[in-house]
């Protein structure tokens, strides 16, 4: 005869489906009650974390067990670091993103989306049931930054840049097709020392803009000798389904470029190398406006195109990068000697030993949508040394406050013995 082992996980989750109170799956099979709501729990757990939508009748079978009390509002009441996430996610963060914000794991942020999803589709209202493909996209997409970041050690220091054309996600999941580049490469002349400014989210035409700040880097850039400027994304407002931040006169993606080629500041020996994020893309979606073209009609401002921007000076990398999740591309991003990421608004450094990435500051006056959310207003002056050979052997970065002129925080690093 052959032998069958049962284990009392399995054992509780089949008298579960027969519709047994604990106290006779305690009876039956003579356990203590306090252990049978421990297994309980376990299979509750375990359960949703599977992410298995057949097995979420036996996870409502265990919430009635438990005595768990429903949520009214699902999606007002998610609880805790739940309900952050799903409103950083519905203001259009990435994983990344607010993995930083929250200082998570993308792991820990994956099974907050599995229970977020547990809830609405088990007990959400036909209303909030909508957000069930907003949690289901967010899911897909951490699951690709965890995949990412597997091989992200096996890419390190390897520049793979597959520049093709830019498709996007539409409002009702169409395929929109532009004319314009994604994650594109370029390079730029320079000495054995190679100074730069980065500025990110100055959200121009919106009544966040600050061309004052813009100045203020003009200035600086003139009084280190720099002529090279780059913009990390989200350059203009655009339209972002967000009017109420524009300013009447620019309610238009097309007005806001307007008023970027004819008020920004210029000056003869200054270049200004722009990556366009995730606002200047979603008029292309709306609107059926692309930028691109437009914002290269002035001879110093150097589009590179949309997502990410790698720039090769002398034998290394500097990249560029803002968060699109509307991109259907698979873009593979480059971890290089310096990586530069606009749109989350703060400032923050991380360095492994080799590579150095920093969050750039907003360029402008946004605020927080919450008590919670930190803004960080200012830019980065850069220097980078190199050798006889190419490589980079010394560099810096000094972070500047536009609302405290005494706040420098500096980086610096030695590259060679």
């Amino acid at each position: 005869m052959e032998k069958i082992n049962y284990s009392a996980y399995d054992l509780v989750c089949s008298l579960v489906l027969e519709d047994k109170d604990i106290d006779e799956i305690s009876k039956e099979l003579n356990l203590e009650k306090s252990f049978v709501i421990t297994l309980l729990k376990k299979a509750r757990n375990d359960y949703i974390l599977s992410c298995d939508l057949k097995l979420y009748m036996v996870v409502g079978k265990i919430d009635k067990l438990l005595k768990r009390k429903k949520k009214r509002r699902i999606i007002n009441n998610f609880g805790g670091r739940k309900d952050i996430i799903f409103n950083l996610i519905c203001d259009g963060k990435s994983c990344i993103e607010i993995c930083n914000l929250l200082g998570i794991s993308v792991e820990a942020y994956i099974n907050f989306l599995k229970f977020m999803y547990y809830e609405l589709y088990l007990y959400g209202f036909d209303s909030e049931r909508i957000y069930l493909s907003v949690v289901r996209r967010a899911l897909i997409e951490g699951y690709k930054v965890l995949k990412s970041n597997v091989l992200s050690d096996k890419r390190k220091g390897e520049v793979d840049i597959r520049t093709s054309i830019m498709r996007l996600r539409g409002l009702n999941d169409e395929i929109v097709f532009t004319d314009s580049p994604v994650s594109a490469v370029s390079s730029i002349d320079c000495g054995n020392t190679f100074k730069f400014i980065v500025i990110s989210d100055l959200h121009i035409g919106s009544r966040y803009e600050n061309m004052g700040y813009v100045c203020d880097v003009y200035n600086d850039a003139v009084k280190n000798g720099i002529s090279d400027i780059f913009v990390s994304g989200d350059f203009v407002e655009g339209c972002h389904a967000n009017y109420s931040r524009c300013f009447p006169k620019y309610s238009s993606t097309v007005s806001q470029v307007e008023h970027v080629l004819n008020d920004y500041p210029f000056d003869k020996n200054i270049s200004n190398h722009i990556l366009l994020g995730n606002h200047e893309a979603f008029p292309i979606i709306v609107e059926g406006y692309d930028m691109f073209d437009d914002m290269q009609s002035r001879k110093d401002f150097d589009v590179i195109g949309y997502r990410s921007g790698y720039y090769k000076i002398k034998d290394e990398y500097i990249s560029l990068k803002h968060e699109i999740s509307r991109v259907i591309n698979e873009v593979i991003d480059n971890v290089v000697l310096f990586n530069f990421i606009g749109h989350s608004h703060l400032y923050k450094c991380t360095y492994d030993g080799k590579y150095v990435t920093f969050r750039v500051p907003t360029c402008s006056d946004l605020i927080g949508h919450d008590y919670e959310t930190i803004i960080n207003k200012g830019y980065l002056l850069c220097e980078v040394h190199f050798n006889n050979i190419g490589k980079a052997d010394e560099l810096s970065v000094i972070y500047k406050d536009f609302e405290n002129e005494n706040v420098e925080i500096s980086f610096e690093r030695k590259l060679t013995k």
